[in-house]
């Protein structure tokens, strides 16, 4: 979708899905402790190499880090004369939500439209159940899915179900997919806390762990450093005009 950028006089192009890896590597989500193997592999990779796709029927890229993912999304477009890109920052998140509040959407409980764990709808694709189950130490929690899944399944409400990029009609608004819930989105956005020498990064509009009604798609977190990483932090890349 094209909005005007007043800040800075640019045109740019909001992603209508989220992204995946133009590679096999990185896309797959693991069970807790392969999850956390995983991801440390996936840290020691240099997959700042690999360029980020953003397109319909892809497993989200997970498991990445806010400096990575502002790394890989400059990576899109490189070399074009015309367009560059970037992650998506603060202003153009909320240009979108206040978008489509206009638009006659909820942006303060998006349980109808997005993918929140309080949200029930058919999916007709790929997606990850995560379980909540006993681990070993006997304490009950959720823990993540090794693998996504193809085919038909009605989801219910309180499952936490991770789907695949724009495989449910029901979770766009204005042809934009999975702005609400799904994944947390990282954002440009960052700072550091009063009293810390971290620097934080915020992610928006909510997951798949959360409900519709606590961490809406106009929700912001800003309590992960940007070197954190989790099954459900993804991003999305913006274009601009040059």
């Amino acid at each position: 979708m094209p909005f005007y950028n007043d800040t800075d006089r640019s045109t740019y192009w909001q992603g209508s899905y989220s992204t995946d890896v133009s590679e096999t590597y990185g896309t797959n989500s693991f069970t807790a402790d392969e999850g956390s193997n995983y991801a440390e592999t996936y840290k020691s990779k240099n997959v700042t190499d690999y360029i980020p796709v953003s397109k319909k029927n892809a497993p989200s890229w997970n498991y990445i880090d806010q400096t990575t993912a502002k790394a890989v999304s400059s990576k899109m477009y490189e070399g074009s004369s015309s367009v560059t890109s970037s992650l998506v920052d603060s202003y153009a998140w909320d240009t979108v939500t206040q978008w489509l509040s206009n638009s006659g959407y909820n942006v303060t409980d998006s349980t109808e439209w997005g993918n929140h764990y309080n949200a029930s709808f058919s999916i007709n694709g790929l997606y990850a159940r995560h379980e909540y189950k006993t681990a070993n130490d006997s304490v009950n929690r959720w823990f993540p899915a090794y693998y996504y899944i193809y085919g038909t399944y009605e989801r219910s409400n309180s499952e936490r179900t991770e789907t695949s990029t724009g495989s449910i009609e029901r979770n766009q608004a204005n042809h934009i997919y999975d702005l609400a819930g799904n994944m947390w989105e990282w954002t440009t956005k960052t700072g550091k806390h009063n009293g810390t020498t971290n620097t934080y990064a915020v992610l928006r509009g909510g997951s798949f762990y959360g409900s519709g009604s606590g961490f809406p798609v106009c929700s912001r977190s800003g309590s992960n450093s940007v070197g954190g990483y989790n099954v459900n932090f993804g991003f999305r890349v913006v274009l601009y005009l040059k």
